[in-house]
């Protein structure tokens, strides 16, 4: 399957690798200094809250409960310099088309977006196979430092998500929704398939798979989540197609958002609920439901590719 509507974002005469190394600058700039400096602005006007206090509540977060709104748009600032200031700049500096560009010209259609939502979930079931596989990787005794680091890390990112994520009225979910499903929907499919997966497509010889692939690997590595690796890349993967294919962002925005936002909206009602089973466990799902979840998300997949090229066909005779 090749892709149908792709094109190259910069100037011809641009280097693609020239627009990599910028974003990658630009990112890096928001994220060191324009965060800070917004997050600076907004303390001056918390009363008893300043630099020092927030990072030593952020030592140990969990000994300040009630600073989890503070926390959690903390990071919602730094998400929104990093996914939409720095797109922002980067779009208007260096990109050589106008943002709905990304979108291909056209209206959504219906039948791609509920073809988008139902390749997502059956996805979902089909990529707890490797969820499962991911989390209990063990490393040989020889790397047992690494595996120890990693091991860390990964604690210290459930601690926190953990605490980010302990929903104590419906009016703090909805603001947990937006800063980690819809901000990261938007912005990290804006970044990394929108931006860095046709810069790497025309690195490539505009090679549409290996474009994919190369941003979906910095996608995953970029959450910093040994043990979430090869499920996030096998899902990155999936939205880099579902771009590549139609020509629409929207269509990887809304499987994002709507990954993130499912797993929130269940989160809730378990705890709100107090549901007998266990949201954090990483055991698969049966082989039948895998089986089956793999079947109808190939179809799906299939279906939502014939639909574009049968549009595309007909809009050119």
């Amino acid at each position: 399957m090749n892709n149908i509507v792709y094109q190259y974002i910069l100037p011809e005469k641009t280097p693609p690798w020239v627009g990599v190394f910028s974003l990658i600058l630009i990112v890096t700039g928001a994220l060191l200094f324009i965060s800070p400096l917004i997050i600076f602005v907004i303390l001056y006007f918390i009363p008893g809250i300043d630099f020092v206090m927030l990072n030593n509540i952020l030592q140990d977060i969990t000994q300040h409960s009630d600073k989890r709104t503070l926390v959690l748009v903390v990071q919602g600032i730094s998400s929104f310099c990093v996914f939409i200031i720095a797109p922002l700049i980067f779009h208007f500096t260096l990109v050589n088309q106008p943002l709905k560009g990304l979108f291909g010209g056209n209206k959504a259609n219906g039948a791609l977006i509920l073809k988008t939502l139902g390749i997502l979930i059956s996805f979902m079931i089909v990529n707890s196979l490797f969820i499962d596989l991911n989390a209990n990787m063990k490393f040989p005794e020889a790397l047992s430092e690494i595996e120890q680091f990693l091991t860390q890390t990964e604690d210290h990112l459930k601690v926190l998500t953990q605490y980010l994520t302990r929903f104590e009225s419906f009016e703090y979910f909805l603001l947990t929704f937006l800063i980690v499903a819809i901000l990261p929907g938007i912005g990290e499919e804006w970044v990394f398939r929108g931006y860095l997966q046709p810069l790497f497509t025309k690195i490539f010889g505009n090679n549409m798979h290996t474009g994919i692939w190369v941003a979906a690997i910095i996608f995953s590595a970029f959450h910093m989540q040994f043990y979430g690796f090869i499920p996030r890349l096998l899902l990155g993967a999936l939205f880099g197609y579902l771009f590549a294919w139609s020509g629409n962002l929207l269509y990887p925005i809304l499987a994002h958002i709507f990954n993130n936002g499912l797993s929130l909206i269940f989160l809730y009602i378990y705890q709100v609920s107090n549901l007998g089973f266990d949201l954090e466990s990483s055991e698969s799902a049966p082989w039948p439901a895998i089986l089956l979840a793999g079947l109808v998300c190939t179809l799906l997949m299939m279906s939502f590719y014939r639909q574009i090229y049968n549009k595309l066909s007909l809009s050119k005779q």
